[in-house]
């Protein structure tokens, strides 16, 4: 059941070689799928961390909204910059 849009899914663990397992439902009402690309971020606040993780193609989204549909001119400039250090 999704309380304003929030839904715990149980817990999981890390395995040995960092490996963590979603739980079936969560894969299922998100329809992540073996295979699927998942971007992983920490947010830090306050002494406390977090991670989160995001399917790539809703943040691919987010982020051209963000810049305004010049997404691929950022990274290409970033790219650029990088070579040059």
């Amino acid at each position: 059941m999704f309380i304003d849009n929030k839904k715990f899914y149980g817990s999981t663990t890390v395995g040995e070689k960092g490996q963590v397992v979603l739980p079936a439902d969560l894969r299922r009402d998100l329809k992540v799928e073996a295979g699927d690309k998942l971007a992983v971020l920490v947010l830090k606040k306050s002494g406390f961390s977090g991670i989160v993780m995001i399917q790539t193609g809703l943040l691919t989204v987010i982020l051209e909204k963000f810049f305004g549909g010049k997404l691929a001119e950022f990274i290409k400039d970033k790219k650029s910059t990088e070579k040059v250090k």
